[in-house]
C-alpha cells in the first residue's frame, strides 16, 4: 500500500457512504434501514480491507486474492490503451483469447474460461473504476457483495420481526463471514448472489407464484453461483425443494390430504434432486456422482499429505482428516456427522496451529456451546417438530447441514474451510437464534399460572409473515 492507494481508497469509501446515506434516506420510515444498513456496510468494508491487509502483509504469497487482481490488472492496463479490445475480452474472454488477444495482455495465472475467471472479469471492471488500486477494488467488491447480503438479511428480519436484531447479528455481523466474504474472491461473489437469490425466491413465493420477474432474478443469480461454485447450487437444491414442498403443504386445508401429500411431495423432491445431480453431471462431468469422490479425494490429498503438513507447504499445517471411509453411499453417510462437525465446530482449541486459526477456533467453540444449549433447552424431538412447523426454518437448517457436509468432506484444511463454509454459517446461526427465541418462549410459558397460559409469550413462528 502506498499513498496513492490510501487516497484513492478513502475517496471511494466517501462516495460509497454518500450513496449509502442517500439510500438510507429513501427508506426513512424503515427501521431496518435506519438501524442496521450503515452498520452492516461498515462491517463489510472493514472486512474487505482487513482481508486485503492480511494477504498483503501477513501472507507473503498473497493468496488467490492477489492472483485475481494480477489477472484483472492485465485487462485494466490494456483498457487504458485499447479500451474496446479490453471490453471485448471481458465480454467474451474465451473467443478473445483464441484470437491471440490474451497473449498481448500478458501471462494470466488463472485459466481463461475456468471457474475462477468470472471473478477476474468482475475484478477487471471494478479495477477500472478503482483506478488500478488493489484496496479500492477490494472496497468495491465488498460493497457490491453487501447489496446481496443486505437483502439476505431483509428476508430473515421480515420473517422474524421480533428478533430482527439477532437476525442482523447472524447475517451481517459474524466476523468470519464479513472477513472471508469481502475480499476479491469467489466467496464474496457467491455470498452476494446467494443473498439476492434468497430474496428473489422469498418475493416470488410472497406474490403467490406470480412474481415472474423475481424468478428471472433467481435464475440469473443461480447461474452466476453455478458458474463459480456449482456445489453451492447442488447443496441448495434439496433445501429449496423442501421449502417449496412444505410451503405448498401449508396451503392445503384438509388435514388428511395434507398428511398424505407430504410424503409424495418429498419423494418427488428427492427424485428432482437426483435428476438435477445427473443433469449436472452430464453438463460438467467433474460434478457427476461418480467423479465427486475422485474430485474430493484429490482435494483431500492436496490439503493433507501425511508427513508433509508444514506451514511452508501451502498451509498444510492446518490440515485435518475425517478418518478412513469407503466410497459407497453407506460409507459416505457414515462420515456425514464428522464432516458436518468439522465445518461447524472445529478447529478445537488444541488443534490451533497458527494465529489465523485462533479466531476460527473461538467462533467454532461459541457455535458448539450455543448449539448444545439449543438442543438441550428444547430437546431434539421438539426441535424437529419446530422445524417442520416452519418451512423456511427447515430450509435454512437443511441447506446449512448439506453444505456443511460438502465443504467439510472436501476441504481437509482448516484455512480453506474457513472460507468455503461462510455461505452456510448465516443460515445455521440464524436458525439457532430463532430456536433460541422459542426456548425463551417455552420457559416464559412455564412461569405463567395455569389460568393464564393462553397469554403465552409471542413466538417468532406466529409473528413472522403469513406466507411461509
Amino acid at each position: 500500500m502506498n499513498l496513492y492507494d490510501v487516497v484513492i481508497t478513502l475517496v471511494y469509501i466517501s462516495l460509497i457512504y454518500a450513496l449509502a446515506f442517500v439510500t438510507k434516506s429513501f427508506h426513512g420510515k424503515n427501521e431496518l434501514y435506519q438501524k442496521y444498513f450503515l452498520k452492516g456496510l461498515t462491517a463489510k468494508i472493514l472486512g474487505g480491507l482487513s482481508y486485503a491487509l492480511v494477504y498483503t502483509y501477513y501472507y507473503d504469497y498473497g493468496g488467490d486474492s492477489l492472483a485475481y487482481f494480477h489477472d484483472a490488472r492485465l485487462i485494466t492496463r490494456h483498457f487504458f490503451s485499447e479500451p474496446l479490445e479490453a471490453l471485448y475480452f471481458i465480454w467474451n474472454p474465451a473467443e478473445a483469447a483464441s484470437s491471440g488477444l490474451a497473449s498481448q495482455m500478458g501471462q494470466f495465472r488463472f485459466h481463461i474460461g475456468g471457474q475462477e475467471f468470472p471473478v477476474v472479469r468482475v475484478a477487471a471492471i471494478l479495477n477500472i473504476l478503482g483506478m488500478d488500486s488493489f484496496f479500492s477494488t477490494t472496497v468495491f467488491f465488498a460493497s457490491l457483495s453487501y447489496i446481496g447480503v443486505w437483502h439476505f438479511f431483509l428476508v430473515f428480519a421480515k420473517r422474524y420481526p421480533l428478533i430482527k436484531g439477532q437476525m442482523a447479528l447472524a447475517v451481517l455481523f459474524i466476523p468470519s463471514v464479513f472477513f472471508w466474504g469481502s475480499g476479491i474472491m469467489k466467496d464474496t461473489m457467491v455470498i452476494g448472489f446467494l443473498g439476492i437469490m434468497m430474496y428473489g425466491i422469498d418475493r416470488f413465493l410472497r406474490y403467490s407464484l406470480t412474481g415472474w420477474g423475481w424468478l428471472l432474478l433467481v435464475l440469473y443469480s443461480g447461474f452466476v453461483i453455478f458458474s463459480i461454485k456449482a456445489y453451492v447450487i447442488m447443496a441448495l437444491a434439496p433445501a429449496l425443494l423442501v421449502w417449496m414442498v412444505m410451503n405448498y403443504k401449508d396451503r392445503i386445508q384438509n388435514q388428511l390430504i395434507r398428511a398424505l401429500i407430504v410424503p409424495f411431495l418429498l419423494a418427488m423432491a428427492l427424485v428432482g434432486v437426483v435428476a438435477s445431480v445427473q443433469l449436472l453431471g452430464q453438463y460438467q462431468s467433474k460434478y457427476s456422482l461418480e467423479n465427486f469422490l475422485t474430485s474430493a479425494q484429490s482435494i483431500q490429498n492436496w490439503h493433507y499429505i501425511e508427513g508433509e503438513n508444514t506451514a511452508d507447504n501451502h498451509g498444510r499445517g492446518s490440515s485435518y482428516t475425517l478418518g478412513e471411509y469407503d466410497s459407497s453411499v453407506l460409507g459416505i453417510m457414515k462420515i456425514f456427522p464428522a464432516a458436518v462437525n468439522v465445518t461447524l465446530f472445529r478447529p478445537y482449541p488444541w488443534e490451533i496451529s497458527s494465529v489465523m486459526m485462533v479466531a476460527s477456533a473461538i467462533e467454532s467453540a461459541a457455535l458448539f456451546i450455543f448449539s448444545l444449549f439449543i438442543f438441550v433447552g428444547l430437546g431434539f424431538f421438539r426441535v424437529i417438530r419446530l422445524l417442520f412447523k416452519d418451512p423456511f426454518l427447515l430450509m435454512s437448517v437443511t441447506f446449512a447441514l448439506f453444505f456443511a457436509f460438502a465443504v467439510g468432506f472436501t476441504s481437509y484444511n482448516f484455512g480453506a474451510l474457513a472460507r468455503y463454509k461462510i455461505p452456510c454459517i448465516p443460515f445455521y446461526v440464524a436458525s439457532l437464534l430463532i430456536l433460541n427465541h422459542e426456548v425463551k418462549v417455552l420457559k416464559a410459558a412455564k412461569k405463567i399460572p395455569l389460568a393464564g397460559r393462553k397469554q403465552r409469550a409471542p413466538s417468532p413462528f406466529s409473528a413472522r409473515s403469513a406466507v411461509a
